[in-house]
């Protein structure tokens, strides 16, 4: 017999698969609708060219660079942030 807890985080992750297949449903149908994949490609399409993506070197360098940028514009921000907020105290 399940308990309470886990009943309720069951019903939680079906809530939320159940959006997720939603959603890309919806996307799916969008992108056969307007049918021209360099404006909007299926989800299908999309998992294709990631898995073709993740076997080269070029990817995963853009990933870090990526990452890269993010960490350091959230660091520039929190110095420019505490340097402003000590001015304006």
């Amino acid at each position: 017999m399940m308990t309470y807890t886990t009943r309720a985080n069951v019903q939680k992750i079906l809530k939320i698969t159940a959006a997720a297949i939603f959603w890309i449903a919806v996307w799916h149908v969008a992108a056969k609708i307007i049918d021209k994949a360099w404006v909007l490609p299926t989800p299908y399409r999309v998992l294709e060219v990631l898995f073709e993506l993740v076997f080269q070197k070029s990817f995963w360098i853009s990933i870090k660079n990526s990452v890269l940028n993010v960490f350091w514009g959230y660091i520039y921000g929190a110095i420019i942030g505490f340097v402003l907020a000590i001015i304006a105290h």
